[in-house]
């Protein structure tokens, strides 16, 4: 099942999904697969990002100016080197309870390499009920369990 696709500044595009089983999630393994720009048809991958562990799914990835990947998974974000493949370690993972990260929805990376993660807030996930959704900001070095450099005031939304 596909969770989450990006693209990189060469055209890359990177899919992440993993195998499911009567909707149940395979033993913790995840697939992040790379294919060339252009790819059609029943292309290949150039290369396959698996992830084991306590990261078997991802909500949202990013590709930043660098190649670095960004992954994230409920309350976790991954940072993978450009040239991860096969199994891979992230080099960098920002998690705990000074994060505040919860349920991370989308995240985006600036120029500078701050990361941005849109928080699902409060749970009752239906279309119609509203949700309240954190904005965090980590710095371009976050790793590991440190607070947001800020947080923006959460907004109530409703699903339409």
């Amino acid at each position: 099942e596909v969770t989450s696709i990006a693209t990189d500044s060469s055209g890359q595009i990177y899919v992440g999904g993993g195998s499911y089983t009567n909707g149940v999630s395979s033993p913790e393994t995840y697939e992040v697969l790379v294919y060339a720009a252009g790819a059609s048809g029943a292309a290949l991958p150039v290369r396959t990002i698996t992830m084991t562990g306590i990261y078997p799914s991802a909500d949202a990835m990013v590709i930043d100016s660098s190649g670095s990947l960004y992954v994230t998974n409920g309350n976790i974000i991954m940072v993978f080197p450009a040239t991860a493949n096969g199994a891979a370690t992230p080099s960098r993972t920002i998690t705990g309870a000074l994060t505040q990260l919860a349920v991370s929805a989308n995240i985006a990376v600036d120029k500078s390499g701050n990361i941005f993660s849109a928080e699902a807030v409060g749970g009752g996930y239906t279309l119609s009920t509203p949700h309240l959704f954190n904005l965090l900001v980590f710095s371009s070095t976050a790793n590991g369990n440190g607070r947001p450099h800020s947080r923006h005031i959460p907004t109530e939304r409703t699903c339409q």
